[in-house]
């Protein structure tokens, strides 16, 4: 169309455009402070000129779409992120925990009680009045407070442990809702783009992405049409366009420490696979790691000090006499290191009489030779049975008991250590990427008040054109 008919049509257009434009800017003032919103800019054209004899007239603008501005790669890199932080942080919580039940600055803590038994060993070793019956009853009660806080440690990781496997199974039901809510987007997406961009559901979706790879490492890919492919270990696909497949809890019967303990199952309709070995981070992978290798570790080496306090205890106590002439082991006797800690307790004959502790090497008052002997496995390093050893010989290094000990809680805290620097170091990445994204992908107030101030300025002088035209044609229309 050409004339001022044209004209008029090419300001209008403009009119239109400039209109949409500043609905887009106070949609994305509107939604500044909205979590994961991602700020939308028109996408424009020229239109399609119109060719005369003495040359081509344009026909204004036209708006193609309305486009997210955002950046897939990024994306991934803050899932990957985000999945690394939160099972870092889930560890990082359950070692401070750890470190809490094995604090030997503690007067009660398992190391402090572990010296006051040998402590109890010398005062019955270098006790004058005969028989020893204060000091004897003394080192019997220390003994019951050291299997207490062995048994209160055993009992208290093992909580842990349950924690974390329970925590594990309520994480599956959250993440089977999240991925049907991802399908459902899927689908409406699908739906709507079929007209136009559906930018702030891709916002919901991508931001129920990040929920779930908080939750379990995820990889995601886009299919054509606009649904995306969210998938878990080995490429397994939880979301599929609409569709969804769920992880599940089944009892675990060989766990090694709890038979009623879950194994994470993927069904994927027709098979159901084991997948619990290959969730790789995020909170749920986060949680099997407590429960299956860092709570475990420390109760190895938990059970590996209990037997080895038995079996060298009871080697120098077999080889005296109490005073009513008992010969036998001062600790009940273990039959492996797994479980050691929790099955730890006086023998029967210890527990029921004190005169049955052997002193000596004989059954007189006044023999304490076996009570130093006792005394003096503090400074007194051995080989240490290892789980599986037993009735052979043992294996480990070889240690006093109260190495072993320091051991066990120097391993724990260098475990803690190096957890929370990695923790430390993912959220600096986490946070750089955040930024990185936000000052891609979020809403600058300034950015956007200049984008107004500018389409003000184009929609007045688009209607200063049609003002214009207006009166041009009047002009014509008194001509005729």
């Amino acid at each position: 169309m050409s004339g001022l008919f044209g004209t008029l049509d090419v300001s209008t257009r403009g009119l239109l455009v400039t209109q949409n434009g500043v609905r887009v800017a106070s949609h994305n003032i509107s939604n500044v402070e909205t979590p994961g919103f991602t700020r939308q800019r028109q996408v424009l054209a020229a239109g399609n000129a119109v060719g005369y004899q003495n040359g081509a007239v344009g026909t204004g603008v036209e708006q193609l779409s309305i486009q997210r501005i955002s950046d897939e790669l990024l994306f991934r890199q803050l899932t990957s992120a985000g999945s690394g932080a939160a099972a870092l942080d889930v560890e990082a919580g359950a070692l401070e925990r750890i470190e809490e039940v094995l604090n030997e600055q503690r007067d009660d803590g398992l190391g402090a009680q572990l010296s006051a038994l040998f402590d109890a060993f010398s005062d019955l070793a270098s006790a004058t009045a005969p028989g020893a019956p204060v000091e004897r009853e003394s080192l019997r009660s220390t003994a019951v407070a050291l299997i207490d806080t062995f048994s209160s440690s055993d009992d208290r990781l093992r909580e842990i442990m349950n924690e974390a496997d329970r925590s594990a199974v309520a994480t599956l039901d959250v993440i089977n809702g999240i991925s049907r809510e991802i399908a459902s987007l899927n689908r409406a997406i699908g739906r709507d783009e079929a007209v136009a961009p559906a930018n702030d559901l891709r916002d919901r979706r991508d931001a129920l992405v990040r929920e779930l790879s908080d939750l379990v490492e995820v990889s995601t890919f886009e299919q054509a049409g606009g649904s995306l492919v969210v998938m878990i270990a080995d490429g397994l696909a939880l979301v599929d366009g609409g569709t969804t497949r769920s992880l599940s809890a089944e009892p675990d019967t060989a766990h090694p420490f709890d038979p009623s303990f879950s194994r994470i199952v993927f069904d994927t309709g027709a098979v159901r696979l084991d997948v619990t070995n290959r969730l790789g981070s995020g909170q749920l992978g986060g949680q099997i790691e407590v429960r299956d290798a860092l709570v475990p570790s420390a109760l190895q080496e938990l059970d590996v000090l209990a037997f080895n306090l038995t079996e060298q205890v009871n080697a120098v106590h077999a080889g005296g006499t109490g005073l009513d002439g008992t010969v036998g082991n001062f600790f009940a006797a273990l039959p492996a290191v797994v479980g050691a800690a929790g099955n730890l307790a006086l023998d029967p004959d210890i527990a029921a009489r004190a005169d049955a502790i052997a002193a000596g090497f004989t059954a007189a008052p006044g023999d304490n030779r076996n009570a130093l002997a006792l005394a003096d496995l503090r400074t007194t390093p051995a080989a240490l049975f290892r789980p599986g050893d037993p009735p052979g010989t043992p294996s480990g290094p070889s240690r006093t008991l109260i190495g072993q000990h320091a051991f066990l809680v120097s391993r724990t805290g260098e475990t803690a250590r190096v957890t929370r620097s990695a923790q430390a170091s993912q959220a600096r990445v986490l946070s750089e990427l955040e930024q990185r994204r936000d000052s891609i992908s979020g809403v600058s107030l300034d950015e956007e008040m200049i984008r107004l101030i500018r389409l003000e300025a184009a929609f007045q002088a688009n209607a200063r054109v049609i003002s214009t035209v207006d009166h041009l044609l009047e002009t014509v229309l008194q001509i005729l």
